[in-house]
């Protein structure tokens, strides 16, 4: 070792005595400099965070580990946490590059005047090392960074997922969704569901460049959904214009963001009810009234028919089963005996079928009310196992 390693050596020890000093140094400084009062980072974390990056850095400089470099715990911890308490990092950066301005002044203070070629001839190697530290620092920033947005991209998508599949009157889950996607819960929204035929990848890349308030949905690869709010302006991205070549159906307006999945429904259930080949755009199923009127009625059936599926459940499964049939045949026909021909039973077994239908879901088959929504209730529930949802 050289006469010039030696003493920068002891400047190097000198240093380290005198840590308690380039803390204070550093606070005096970056208090001065940076707003970290407006941030979740206190006095106390900047005084230890200050003073066991001193030592680190010293340490690396005075023992020169071969294996372990004692500066890299301390500034993936650092960078980390920087991150999680959304400090800029141009403000971490430069509060780093102090450490360096503060050791060398100190370092000068420290040194005598025989002492200059010392410190010249050193001076790049002690900027390296903090140098490195802000690297590192930075690198564990970034990282972070992208794990926290990776984080917030999967909680999206699940809130998202859960709202779309909402059957909930409340407004918990859109509130949730609002939340969590940034975009209002009173206004109105348009809504949008079709399938995902080769003209919509190209409409979709137009529309997520024009608007970022377009929600798109796509619980497979099949199909699509999008809602946004209603005041997007019009022009060639807007999802109405970009989509003019997919066939799609919409609602223009619906009241809020709760009353959206349910509208999705609607549409969903409206375009799997008419030929789309003939279809070249969107249509507004509103303007459809008679399929509208159908598909909003059909879209009340999950959530009554599976109360009345639990009063059903009421029988043994045999007797559910005979009665549901022979209930579908009734109103089918509506005559017992066609009911009792279909069914292979006796003109009794048939009355006394629908009497235990109408007894355990209050419906009387002889109202034309009840008649017609037990019409539908059949229809359901023949279909339900083959629907899918969103």
């Amino acid at each position: 070792m050289s006469d010039t390693d030696d003493r920068w050596f002891e400047l190097m020890l000198s240093l380290y005595e005198h840590r308690d000093l380039l803390v204070s140094s550093f606070l005096e400084e970056v208090g001065e400099v940076f707003a970290y009062q407006k941030t979740e980072v206190t006095f106390s974390d900047l005084q230890e965070t200050a003073y066991n990056a001193f030592v680190a850095m010293l340490h690396y400089i005075i023992n020169d580990p071969k294996d372990v470099d004692p500066r890299m715990p301390l500034a993936r911890q650092l960078g980390q946490k920087r991150a999680q308490q959304h400090i800029p990092i141009e403000t971490l950066e430069a509060s780093i590059s102090l450490d360096f301005k503060i050791m060398w002044n100190v370092l000068t203070h420290l040194a005598l005047p025989e002492d200059a070629p010392v410190l010249a001839e050193n001076v790049e190697s002690l900027w390296e090392t903090v140098n490195g530290f802000r690297q590192a620092t930075q690198a564990e920033y970034h990282a972070e960074c992208l794990r926290e947005e990776s984080y917030q991209i999967e909680e999206r998508a699940l809130d998202l997922e859960k709202f779309i599949h909402s059957h909930d009157s409340t407004s918990q889950a859109a509130t949730i969704v609002s939340r969590s996607l940034s975009i209002p819960y009173g206004q109105q929204y348009c809504v949008c569901y079709g399938n995902t035929v080769p003209a919509f990848r190209a409409s979709l890349r137009l529309i997520r460049s024009y608007s970022k308030r377009v929600v798109l949905y796509q619980g497979n690869a099949e199909a699509f959904a999008l809602f946004w709010p209603t005041d997007v302006p019009m022009g060639s991205g807007h999802p109405l214009q970009a989509l003019r070549s997919t066939p799609c159906g919409y609602l223009a307006a619906v009241e809020n963001l709760a009353a959206v999945p349910r509208a999705l429904r609607i549409v969903r259930k409206y375009m799997l009810t008419i030929d789309q080949r003939h279809l070249s755009g969107p249509i507004d199923i509103e303007q459809h009234w008679v399929g509208y009127a159908q598909a909003e009625l059909f879209s009340f059936l999950p959530e009554l028919a599976e109360r009345y599926d639990r009063q059903i459940s009421a029988l043994d499964a045999e007797h559910a089963n005979d009665t549901v049939m022979t209930v579908a045949k009734y109103v089918q026909t509506g005559s017992i005996q066609l009911t009792t021909m279909a069914c292979s039973c006796h003109r009794n077994t048939v009355m006394k079928r629908i009497k235990s239908f109408e007894t355990v879901t209050g419906l009387n088959l002889k109202n034309p009310t009840d008649l017609a929504f037990t019409v539908l209730l059949m229809e359901h529930l023949s279909t339900n196992s083959s629907s899918a949802p969103i």
